[in-house]
């Protein structure tokens, strides 16, 4: 078995629950400075037989310098296998490129919501069951695979009022002892289209009517199925205001009020995920 620093076994761990990190993502989730990830990332890259992968990215004009990508590779989940987790445990990229350029923050915003939730289910003594990107895509196990094509681990199949299929950004079951749990949709949503806010709102409703989401992945509690909730992370909170008040005038959606949650992406990354989420009305929502 290769031996390796207690920080650098740690980020492997992380990195086979997130997928993909920033040094800065890391620095939350281990608590140690920008120039301990970096040096330890580092060296994991430049070993003989890299257990990381870097993928560097170019200035961007609206955000300054995005952060490069580390993530497993082959040889990583191999050393992550030798030390007990199994293939399901593991989130790698399995193309032999990484290029995310066109929805470089989408994909980094939707992971900050689940190193806020991971550090919060610790925090609290909660056990997160589960949680799952819309990227994604397992063809020998994905349940909804068919024909051979490669589909989101996300994908919610819906037959009614001509809809297809829902693919949130993400999906989590968070445990809690002595209380139901919360089986969550994340949808993170990025510029200012808040139309296309409102068709996913839309979506998701119909989703919610034949509880699609629970079936699918078999969310249950003592039994009996769990209904899920929408958590709504904006890049640009005027829109998420804009798209709140819409969703809180529309006499189509008043059914479904107590199952959407909205908030900033920003408060997400610079606070704790159990904070600042309100209802479409504008009332707090709280976990506890």
């Amino acid at each position: 078995m290769r031996t390796m620093r207690v920080t650098q076994e740690r980020l492997l761990f992380e990195l086979a629950d997130f997928q993909f990190l920033t040094v800065s993502q890391a620095m939350r989730l281990i608590g140690l400075s920008s120039t301990a990830i970096s040096d330890n990332l580092s060296r994991l890259a430049k070993e003989k037989n890299p257990t990381v992968a870097c993928q560097d990215y170019m200035n961007n004009g609206r955000w300054g310098r995005n952060e490069s990508i580390y993530y497993l590779t082959a040889a990583g989940v191999k050393v992550l296998e030798q030390r007990g987790l199994s293939a399901d445990q593991i989130k790698f990229p399995k193309g032999r490129r990484v290029a995310f350029t066109s929805d470089y923050h989408h994909r980094i915003w939707t992971v900050d919501v689940f190193i806020a939730l991971k550090l919060y289910a610790k925090a609290e003594g909660h056990e997160l069951e589960y949680f799952s990107y819309y990227f994604q895509q397992n063809a020998g196990s994905n349940r909804h695979n068919k024909g051979g094509k490669h589909l989101s681990d996300n994908r919610i199949d819906v037959g009614a009022m001509g809809m297809g299929y829902v693919v949130p950004d993400g999906v989590f079951m968070l445990r809690r002892e002595g209380d139901k749990p919360i089986f969550g949709l994340v949808e993170q949503h990025n510029g200012d289209d808040t139309s296309r806010a409102m068709k996913q709102i839309e979506a998701h409703c119909v989703a919610l009517s034949k509880g699609a989401a629970s079936l699918a992945f078999d969310a249950k509690h003592e039994g009996e199925y769990v209904g899920n909730r929408v958590f709504f992370s904006f890049e640009l909170e005027n829109y998420m205001r804009y798209a709140m008040h819409r969703f809180a005038k529309s006499a189509a959606f008043e059914d479904f009020g107590h199952c959407f949650l909205f908030r900033s992406a920003q408060s997400i990354r610079e606070g704790n995920f159990e904070d600042e989420w309100v209802y479409a009305n504008g009332a707090p929502f709280t976990l506890r």
